[in-house]
């Protein structure tokens, strides 16, 4: 069994393409746990709606203000990573084009960007390996994040 697993964001608002899941390692999803945290917190829950808006434009394939998103592929890598940013919070995605979707790996506050940034790659890189040449629809959960 997979300790990888993809869980469906579910919103009228998210179009369907690319998809959006968020990633749950080991039966545990951190941007749902996040998510909860910082909407449940009322200095940061306008910014939680912004970024999840600009998640929403992304899916939609509509243009995104350089402030609010930024490309952190490194050289050379295939599969592309994203930075969606609010302010202090900071959501980091990357793009499964086999899947077709964009996944949700990690969310954090500014305070620990590099660190978190290495920690998403390093992530990416063992649901890569663990991947292979299975279908990456197997991974994609029943239950879903509403949003």
């Amino acid at each position: 069994m997979s300790k990888f697993a993809f869980i469906p964001l579910e919103s009228t608002r998210i179009g369907s393409r690319p998809s959006v899941y968020a990633l749950e390692i080991g039966g545990t999803c951190q941007f749902a746990d996040f998510l909860g945290i910082k909407l449940s917190e009322p200095q940061y829950r306008d910014e939680m709606i912004s970024i999840l808006r600009v998640i929403e434009q992304f899916s939609n394939m509509k243009m995104i203000p350089k402030t609010r998103f930024r490309d952190i592929t490194p050289k050379g890598n295939s599969i592309k990573e994203y930075e969606f940013k609010k302010q202090a919070i900071r959501i980091y995605a990357a793009k499964i084009s086999n899947l077709g979707a964009l996944i949700i790996f990690a969310s954090s506050d500014k305070d620990s960007q590099a660190r978190d940034i290495k920690n998403f790659q390093r992530t990416k890189s063992q649901l890569i390996a663990e991947i292979g040449n299975k279908n990456p629809h197997t991974f994609i959960t029943n239950t879903n994040i509403k949003i």
